[in-house]
This record gives C-alpha cells, sequence and structure tokens, in this order.
C-alpha cells in the first residue's frame, strides 16, 4: 500500500503569501514606529525644541523588518566638545521645567524606553493583527 500527496497548489499559494505578509508586516512595523516616535516626542524634555524636533524613525528590510526611532540634540559645551544631550535626558534623574505629556506617559527621562516597553502588548498586537491580515491576503 502507498499513499502519495500533491503539495504543489500549497507551495503555490505559500509563495502567493509571501509577498502580502511582508507588505502587511511592514505596514504594521511603520504604525509602531508612527506611534512610539508621537508618544515620545510629546513626553521628551522641554528647553529650545530642539530634541523634540530632533525626533527620528525609519522602518527597513523586507524579510527582517526593522523600526526604529532616535533622538539626537548636540551642543558644543566649551572645553569639553559635543554633548549629546538627548542621551543625557533619557537616562539622567531630574526634575522637568515642563509638566504634561500624553497617552498616560509624563513628560521626563526614559521617553523613549518608557513608552516602547508600556505600549509592547498593544505594538505585537499589531504586529499579530498584520501578519494575519498578510495569510488572509487582504
Amino acid at each position: 500500500m502507498s499513499f502519495s500527496i500533491d503539495t504543489s497548489h500549497f507551495k503555490i499559494r505559500i509563495g502567493k503569501m509571501i509577498p502580502s505578509v511582508q507588505a502587511t508586516a511592514r505596514t504594521s512595523m511603520q504604525a509602531t514606529v508612527d506611534d512610539l516616535e508621537r508618544i515620545a516626542t510629546n513626553i521628551t524634555p522641554i528647553d529650545t525644541g530642539q530634541l523634540r524636533r530632533s525626533a527620528t524613525k525609519k522602518v527597513s528590510g523586507k524579510t527582517i523588518i526593522v523600526g526604529e526611532v532616535g533622538f539626537s540634540a548636540v551642543n558644543n559645551s566649551k572645553g569639553y566638545g559635543p554633548f549629546n544631550y538627548a542621551i543625557w535626558t533619557h537616562e539622567a534623574s531630574y526634575t522637568p521645567s515642563h509638566t504634561g505629556g500624553t497617552d498616560g506617559y509624563a513628560i521626563g527621562n526614559k521617553y523613549l524606553s518608557r513608552p516602547l516597553y508600556g505600549e509592547a502588548e498593544k505594538y505585537l498586537r499589531w504586529w499579530a493583527e498584520g501578519i494575519k491580515k498578510g495569510l488572509e491576503g487582504r
């Protein structure tokens, strides 16, 4: 007795799903990056506004999709050279001169990592929903 299974149709359908999954996963990553940049920008400390204006975001890759959000605000200090105060304002403990915030986050340090970890479940849900749409061909 022998059995055979024709997997050619399965392979064809899977091959057609890959671009759809990649596109919806990229869209989900872009939504994540946009949301994280929005929250982080709104909770960075305010002095001159340079730190908030320095926000950058990027989504790259096709098979491995990478999202990046960053800040870089550099001043030249006398005798010390360039000083990236985006790092200092993110890592140091201090009391901000302004109050406010957004989405339940107050202005202050860890303005990038607090919303990244705080919104992680939401972002994971967005990615799962995006991949599911891609598998469904939507």
